[in-house]
């Protein structure tokens, strides 16, 4: 039994990736079929803003979730479960409704979605990070790393609730206006989620010696 956990804990990484990588080749090609398919976007005005504006979030959002992944599998190990396999899977078909939702008058709707993408990354690779916490293969990451803290997890949420407010913003007020606006926010949480990973990604794996960096590894 203990030849198979190791087997396991290997082969996990590319499955994942190999998985995941496909996922997102089909949610890459969904989005340029919606991008050619939606006229809106091609007449020009604010409606053509917002739909270019949703296009260009939605890339960011796929590539975020492919570098968070990424990061969790090169930096720790874990014995998989069933769920880790399923976890894609879902977040996969979140990407594919964000490819095709770029009309302008579903956008209160479609961060509702871009946010629920978010939810299941940050939740799939907590439930990894946890896992890894427990393995002493991990020991050496996880030393310098602070404890988890309930703290640590409301930070984790932010970004999910920075596109809920829009949302609820767009919903209640409307207009293209509005929804620009709220998808410039949504452009920067995204970008800011990328310093965090390459921050993390620089501490376990660059040459150089990154600063401290107080909380646990499971954003």
């Amino acid at each position: 039994m203990q030849t198979i956990r190791e087997r396991a804990k290997q082969q996990l990484p590319s499955v994942l990736l190999t998985l995941l990588s496909i996922i997102q080749a089909v949610a890459l090609e969904l989005l340029w079929s919606s991008v050619l398919s939606h006229p809106h976007l091609w007449q020009g005005g604010l409606p053509a803003v917002v739909g270019w504006l949703q296009a260009a979030v939605a890339m960011m959002g796929f590539v975020l979730i492919w570098l968070v992944y990424v990061s969790m599998v090169l930096r720790v190990v874990w014995v998989p479960r069933i769920l880790d396999t399923v976890y894609p899977f879902v977040i996969g078909l979140l990407e594919f409704v964000l490819a095709e939702m770029l009309q302008p008058g579903s956008v209160a709707l479609w961060f509702v979605v871009l946010a629920a993408a978010c939810a299941a990354t940050s939740f799939a690779t907590l439930t990894g990070y946890r896992s890894a916490r427990r393995d002493p293969a991990n020991a050496e990451l996880f030393a310098q790393y602070s404890t988890y803290s309930t703290r640590d997890r409301l930070a984790s949420l932010s970004l999910v609730a920075g596109m809920l407010v829009p949302s609820a913003l767009i919903a209640w007020v409307g207009g293209e206006v509005v929804s620009i606006l709220g998808l410039l926010v949504a452009m920067g949480l995204i970008a800011g989620q990328y310093r965090v990973v390459a921050g993390y990604w620089n501490r376990a794996l660059g040459p150089e010696e990154m600063g401290d960096i107080p909380s646990g590894p499971e954003e």
